[in-house]
């Protein structure tokens, strides 16, 4: 059975909510991500893909950047 995948959504007004206080329990992976940028979706595979493996072990969010 697959891990399940949890990739939360954070953005620059939640970030030190979600991402800088649940890290102080749990490792956190901040991908910073631009909707026109070719290579964040390049890299948004391997994100998932470690969130799948690391699941139970870091929290993983997305945040988008207008770059």
């Amino acid at each position: 059975m697959p891990n399940e995948i949890f990739i939360f959504e954070a953005t620059a007004k939640s970030f030190p909510t979600i991402v800088v206080e649940n890290s102080k329990k749990i490792p956190a992976i901040v991908e910073f991500m631009s909707v026109s940028s070719k290579p964040c979706f390049i890299v948004e595979g391997i994100f998932t893909s470690l969130a799948r493996e690391f699941a139970s072990k870091r929290d993983y969010y997305h945040l988008s950047s207008a770059c």
